[in-house]
């Protein structure tokens, strides 16, 4: 993929490019932005490496608990208990990530064959028991 970032005013124009590999497809998508930003603090090439850390934490924690661990399809939906999922969820995607797991849904897999070994990997009981 080429991505481009123009600074337009007071927005940015991202124009991206993608080669579809196994068909050899081109396909281009241009994207618009508003920013608040003065080109002293944010050039073109800052403004991009906003645009791409922004879909960093996409791919790295909304969309894993949207499609591994299923929130969208949750029925907790009153009072403070979504905002306590999410924390929860957050957090065992930090620690799972903090000891090594690189695909999140065979960690789930994997602690949810055995419980015993999640409880001694939140240190609920004793590793080995």
């Amino acid at each position: 993929m080429v991505a481009r970032l123009a600074r337009v005013g007071p927005g940015a124009r991202r124009r991206c490019e993608r080669v579809i590999i196994p068909t050899g497809e081109v396909s281009s998508e241009t994207r618009y932005a508003v920013t608040s930003l003065p080109t002293q603090q944010a050039d073109a090439a800052g403004l991009e490496r906003y645009w791409r850390g922004h879909w960093c934490i996409e791919n790295r924690v909304h969309h894993v608990r949207d499609v591994t661990m299923g929130e969208n399809a949750g029925d907790v939906y009153v009072g403070q208990a979504p905002q306590v999922m999410a924390a929860l969820r957050n957090a065992l995607l930090n620690l799972l990530r903090h000891r090594g797991w690189i695909s999140i849904a065979d960690a789930l897999r994997h602690y949810g064959a055995c419980p015993g070994n999640a409880l001694a990997f939140i240190g609920a009981i004793p590793a080995g028991l």
